[in-house]
């Protein structure tokens, strides 16, 4: 948070507090382009939370951050994830054979894009809210 790189947020019902996840967008060494990660608790995911944070998050990167391109990438097992992304407007930009590694192998991911200029607008619900994580 003090240097502007990097915006990590805690999700939360607006209503009960309850924990829903959290989510990041971070500056790259180019800066027009922005990364986009988030995680959701298991007992709130399939509820539509996160598809409309990811857009919210769009929206500040865009908006507040000077981004052209924001990126997220999900390893290609992650199904759910990558529909979130795609839900929020992001498309397939490649494929990462190596990824990241877990359990001592490479798991390759799915990189997936959205510029400004595809960026949708509209409202954002309010049945959740965020809270700054510094």
């Amino acid at each position: 948070w003090q240097d502007g790189t990097e915006y990590t947020f805690t999700i939360e019902d607006r209503n009960s507090a309850a924990f829903i996840g959290t989510i990041a967008i971070r500056s790259t060494p180019d800066p027009k382009l922005w990364n986009l990660g988030y995680w959701t608790h298991p007992t709130q995911q399939r509820k539509g939370y996160m598809t409309e944070v990811v857009r919210a998050v769009i929206r500040l990167g865009f908006d507040l951050l000077g981004a052209e391109t924001i990126e997220a990438c999900t390893a290609t097992w992650n199904i759910a994830s990558r529909k979130v992304l795609e839900r929020a407007g992001l498309k397939e930009a490649g494929l990462i054979p190596k990824g990241f590694q877990k359990g001592g192998g490479w798991i390759p991911e799915y990189r997936l894009v959205i510029q400004r200029s595809g960026a949708a607008t509209g409202p954002v619900s309010q049945s959740w809210r965020w809270r700054a994580r510094q």
